[in-house]
């Protein structure tokens, strides 16, 4: 986690949602043309030769908010701000999988095939990264030597990241052999049969780091790959899989959560680290918990199931703040400024209990907790989701350079941050116009099936409407249009 007093002076943020009920002006949720011209802006820092990498695909793990590579004789002050300059010569393997994820996003949004070519050549060199005994170093230096630091099981996690979205939009049978190998390796490495949880760091680790028992070691399985992998797998395949999602899902209820006061704990070696605001303890971690715990219901029972969704609403009422329209102008391009200056009363989100900070993927995670809220029926807020996406879109986004930053239109790639959750919440956002309007939504695949079955909207399930062949460099796709989205997995048990 970046030290949140870095930003806290000049660049405490603050999202803004306006209460329908209380704005002079309300708005409409954004419209599938919307989105697009926002995946757009996005892809304006992310599709340029800068963020390619020499060769192309070997990305780079740092970048000024310009899109260009840093000059570390006179390093671009965003990049100074998150403590980057002793690291500049280092590709962290976390990040190189996140920019796969951003590319994959972005061709399963627009269909652009140079986003895809740009994932193809990233899965290359991610392979290139893997450990001999399997798994991936921390980083690879300037001279291409791996680093010898330990792995936390949250690095090892989004390592396989942009390997499960792979896998996902092409069904590539090499690719999925190794995700499944990867996986039995993760587990066998960093699941503790003791405590039944996933530890911190490996375990072949000292046993003076072991004690690290962190939320974030459990849930990124969830949502780093095991939510997709499992849904591509052949019914023997799911048997395995399956265990580790019920492992997985077994440790968030049992250790991780408070169902009766709605509490998500950070991590549980010390007590200072379940206290509200202090480590994971804020709402884009308890948020992110309570929507991966609905996606996997079909794990939980019928109590659970509903105990989980009214813990979501009640978490997503707790982010909220009232904020002057005034404080969000100032975020705001001059072009934006009548949108919102008759919008009356504003609502923001905030990332923790006792400070209006929140950050940008914080911010994703509540927006994208609010759309699996509204998809279940649960929580009272779903009608400011027009607004909380609306202010996102406007004052978040560099109009400039394109791109999303940690904090508005700043800081937007280094070993922390890179496209990821950005493209995350893009494509939420779009599935989610086909609820708000009716109307079928397009996504794009890097693979060809005439058969509906094969394909499903990322992590929900919708009906297939219709499936087009689709010419992508060096193989076929399909462009598959999707109505009736929802959340697939339903309580199998009581």
């Amino acid at each position: 986690m970046i030290p949140r007093s870095l930003y806290h002076l000049s660049l405490t943020l603050f999202a803004l949602t306006s209460t329908v009920a209380d704005a002079k002006a309300p708005l409409s949720y954004p419209t599938q043309d919307d989105w697009m011209v926002h995946t757009q802006v996005i892809g304006e820092y992310w599709l340029q030769s800068d963020a390619y990498g020499t060769p192309p695909g070997r990305f780079p793990t740092f970048r000024c908010d310009n899109g260009r590579l840093p000059s570390p004789e006179a390093l671009c002050q965003e990049l100074v701000d998150v403590g980057a300059k002793d690291k500049l010569g280092q590709r962290y393997t976390r990040m190189q999988s996140r920019q796969i994820y951003t590319y994959l996003a972005l061709f399963h949004m627009t269909g652009d095939p140079t986003a895809f070519t740009m994932a193809t050549a990233g899965i290359q060199e991610l392979l290139a990264m893997r450990q001999p005994e399997g798994g991936f170093a921390l980083y690879v230096d300037a001279n291409g030597q791996a680093s010898d630091e330990p792995v936390s099981a949250q690095d090892a996690a989004y390592a396989l990241l942009g390997l499960a979205m792979y896998d996902y939009l092409t069904r590539d049978p090499a690719i999925h052999q190794i995700l499944l190998s990867e996986i039995d390796a993760l587990f066998a490495r960093y699941y503790d049969t003791e405590v039944k949880a996933l530890s911190w760091w490996p375990h072949a680790t000292s046993r003076e780091r072991n004690p690290r028992r962190e939320l974030v070691a459990q849930l990124d399985q969830l949502t780093a790959y095991l939510n997709l992998v499992s849904t591509v797998s052949t019914p023997q395949e799911k048997i395995q899989l399956n265990r580790y999602r019920q492992w997985v899902v077994q440790v968030l209820i049992d250790q991780y959560v408070d169902l009766d006061q709605c509490r998500v704990f950070g991590a549980l070696h010390h007590k200072y680290f379940m206290l509200p605001d202090h480590g994971h303890n804020d709402f884009g971690h308890a948020v992110k918990t309570w929507w991966n715990l609905i996606l996997n219901r079909d794990l939980l029972t019928q109590t659970h199931q509903q105990q989980v969704q009214t813990c979501l609403g009640h978490t997503l009422n707790q982010a909220t703040r009232e904020l002057p329209v005034a404080e969000l102008l100032s975020y705001l391009p001059d072009t934006k400024h009548d949108k919102w200056v008759a919008a009356g009363a504003l609502t923001t989100w905030k990332g923790y209990h006792y400070e209006n900070y929140v950050n940008s993927w914080q911010w994703a995670e509540l927006d994208q907790g609010l759309i699996i809220a509204k998809l279940v029926g649960e929580g009272p807020l779903q009608a400011s989701l027009p607004s909380t996406t609306w202010q996102f879109l406007d004052a978040w986004v560099d109009p400039v350079d394109g791109g999303v930053g940690l904090n508005p239109q700043t800081n937007k790639q280094f070993d922390w941050l890179n496209g990821y959750h950005h493209t995350e919440h893009a494509l939420f956002g779009l599935l989610a116009t086909q609820t708000f309007y009716a109307q079928p939504v397009t996504l794009y695949f890097a693979f060809p099936s005439e058969q509906p079955s094969a394909f499903f909207p990322y992590l929900l399930g919708g009906q297939v409407v219709n499936i087009t062949p689709l010419t992508l460099p060096n193989r076929r796709g399909s462009k598959v249009v999707f109505n009736s989205l929802h959340v697939t997995k339903e309580s199998v048990h009581d």
